[in-house]
């Protein structure tokens, strides 16, 4: 019998925990970390109601992000084409860009609410935006 009086407290403990929402909403497959030049940041604001929406139609509520539509873009270190970027005199190489990300509905609106505040108040994105999703964000 004196088992049971320690039972029920973790009985209870794991149905509490098992019945918690955010548990069965994580994206074990998307992106903790976006890093966004001017570029990217712009671009991602100009395609937010197009990405929210096919994220909306989304099976699991996430989508892939890609990067490689947006004009104007400084080039990625490592390209889509076999790991190989075409280099013309100029180009700007940074290794801490990406071509795209996956993101749920909620890390999308924590990006879009993030670059908004910081464009709202002036703020320049110089050279890049570092949003942490898991720190930054209330997900």
């Amino acid at each position: 019998m004196h088992c049971s009086r320690l039972f029920k407290p973790l009985l209870l403990i794991g149905m509490v925990v098992s019945a918690t929402p955010a548990a069965s909403q994580d994206c074990f497959v998307c992106d903790e970390v976006v890093i966004l030049d001017t570029g990217r940041a712009n671009c991602f604001l100009q395609r937010f109601d197009a990405l929210q929406k096919d994220a909306d139609a989304s099976p699991k509520a996430r989508i892939l992000v890609d990067f490689t539509e947006c004009t104007g873009l400084e080039v990625d270190a490592v390209g889509t084409r076999g790991g190989f970027t075409p280099v013309e005199p100029g180009d700007v190489l940074r290794d801490d860009l990406r071509s795209s990300y996956i993101l749920d509905i909620a890390g999308l609106a924590c990006v879009r609410e993030l670059l908004g505040e910081r464009l709202s108040k002036g703020l320049p994105i110089d050279p890049t935006i570092r949003i942490d999703l898991v720190t930054d964000c209330e997900l």
